[in-house]
C-alpha cells in the first residue's frame, strides 16, 4: 500500500482524448498534427501525455528544450520529437544521435549542427524557425533566411524537413500580415526548387480561428488539455482538476490576524480552515483577497497570504469539517476563475503545479494510474 498526498492533481484520461478526436475532424487529412508536450505537458505528466498521444496516433511530439526531448526520445524509439525553442551549439551533438529535430535561425548553428551530423554519419533533420512579427526567436530578415536557407539545403547531412513560424495573434489583420510574410518566403524557395515538406504556423489559437492556416503541420497544446481562448466548433472538456483536503480548522475571534503580517483581521467571530496547499505547489500568492475554493460545494474564500505549503479559507458558511475536499479548480470551479483572480493565463497556472503534486489519471471514472514524483518517481497502475 503506497501513501499519496492528498493534495493531488486528477487528470481526466477521456477528456484528453475527446479533445483530441474532436479536434482532429476539424483537419484536413492530409494535415499533421503535433502534440505539444512541453513544460511537463502542461503540468499534465510529460510521459503519460506523450503515451496517450501515441495511442491517439498524433505525428509529432513536440516541446521547448532538448532536455524534454531526450527525456521522451528514452521512452519513443521512432516518434518524431521537435524541439521548438533555441538548442545551445554545445548540446547540437545530443540532438543529431539521439534523431531530434532541431530548430534553427543561423547558418552559423546549421553548419555545426551538419559537421556533427557528419562525423556520426546521419542526416540530420531541422525546421527553419522564422519570425514573422512575434519577436522572439527566428529569422527577422526574410532576404537573409532566403539566402541562408539555399546554403542550408546544400549541407550533405541536413535534411530540411520542416519551416514555421509563430502568429502574434493580434487581431485579423496582424495575423493575415504574418501569414502573408511566411507564404511569400516559401513561395520565394519553391522558385528555386526548394520544397520544404512541413510548413506550419498555427498554435492551438491559429488552429481553431484560422482552419485556413492549418498548412501541413499544426501545433496544438493549450486545446487538447482543454482549454482555448477563443470560440471553439466543438466543447472542449479541461482534462486537469486541482483538489486537497481540509487538515485543520479553527474558530477565529473578531480582530485576530491570519497568516504573515496579519495582513488579514477578522471582522467578526469566524470558522477558518487550513488547506495544505501553498505556492510551492502552484497556487499563486495573489490570490490573498481575490476568490475560493469549493467546499462541499459552497464557496469558501481564501484569506490571510498563501504560505509555501499551505493557506487558509473562510469556512463560517458551511459546515466543513477535517479531512473534507477543497476544490481549488475543477469542473464545478472552472480554472479561468482562478486565472482571473491571479490575473495570468490559465496555461502558466497550470505549468506551476510541482513535482510534490501527485497526478492521478482517472478513466471511466475509475483510478487507472497514479504518478508520484516524490515516491521514486514511482507511476504504478491500479
Amino acid at each position: 500500500m503506497k501513501s499519496i498526498r492528498r493534495t493531488k492533481a486528477i487528470v481526466n484520461v477521456d477528456s484528453l482524448y475527446h479533445n483530441v478526436l474532436e479536434f482532429k475532424k476539424t483537419c484536413k487529412p492530409k494535415t499533421l498534427i503535433a502534440g505539444v508536450l512541453k513544460a511537463n505537458a502542461y503540468g499534465h505528466d510529460l510521459l503519460q501525455m506523450a503515451t496517450y498521444f501515441k495511442d491517439l496516433k498524433v505525428d509529432y511530439f513536440a516541446v521547448a528544450t532538448l532536455e524534454e526531448a531526450l527525456f521522451l526520445r528514452n521512452h519513443f524509439e521512432s516518434i518524431p520529437i521537435l524541439v521548438m525553442g533555441y538548442t545551445p551549439d554545445d548540446d547540437l551533438e545530443f540532438s543529431v544521435v539521439n534523431s531530434i529535430t532541431t530548430t534553427i535561425f543561423s547558418i552559423e548553428q546549421a553548419k555545426i549542427l551538419n559537421s556533427f551530423a557528419k562525423k556520426h554519419n546521419i542526416i540530420s533533420k531541422i525546421h527553419i524557425k522564422i519570425d514573422t512579427g512575434f519577436h522572439r526567436l527566428g529569422y527577422t530578415d526574410l532576404n537573409k533566411a532566403f539566402f541562408e536557407i539555399l546554403q542550408i539545403n546544400l549541407f550533405s547531412n541536413i535534411n530540411i524537413e520542416g519551416i514555421f513560424s509563430h502568429l502574434a495573434l493580434e487581431n485579423k489583420e496582424s495575423d493575415k500580415i504574418q501569414y502573408e510574410k511566411f507564404i511569400s518566403l516559401i513561395n520565394m524557395l519553391s522558385l528555386k526548387q526548394v520544397n520544404i515538406p512541413i510548413k506550419h504556423i498555427c498554435d492551438s489559437i491559429g488552429a481553431v480561428v484560422y482552419p485556413e492556416y492549418h498548412l501541413d503541420m499544426v501545433r496544438v497544446g493549450a486545446l487538447f488539455y482543454g482549454y482555448c481562448s477563443r470560440e471553439t466548433s466543438f466543447e472542449l472538456k479541461p482534462v486537469m482538476s486541482l483538489q486537497t483536503e481540509i487538515s485543520s480548522i479553527k474558530e477565529l475571534n473578531k480582530g485576530e490576524g491570519v497568516s504573515y503580517d496579519n495582513l488579514f483581521r477578522a471582522p467578526c467571530n469566524m470558522k477558518i480552515a487550513t488547506l495544505p496547499i501553498g505556492y510551492a505547489d502552484g497556487l499563486p500568492r495573489n490570490i490573498y483577497k481575490k476568490g475560493f475554493a469549493l467546499v462541499n460545494n459552497i464557496k469558501s474564500p481564501y484569506i490571510g497570504l498563501p504560505c509555501m505549503d499551505q493557506c487558509m479559507i473562510n469556512i463560517s458558511d458551511s459546515n466543513a469539517k477535517q479531512g473534507d475536499t477543497a476544490i481549488l479548480f475543477g469542473e464545478t470551479l472552472p480554472l479561468n476563475e482562478l486565472s482571473k483572480w491571479c490575473e495570468t493565463n490559465k496555461n502558466e497556472l497550470l505549468s506551476r503545479i510541482s513535482m510534490r503534486v501527485p497526478r492521478v489519471f482517472v478513466k471511466n471514472n475509475k483510478i487507472v494510474k497514479i504518478v508520484d514524483y516524490l515516491n521514486k518517481g514511482d507511476s504504478y497502475e491500479i
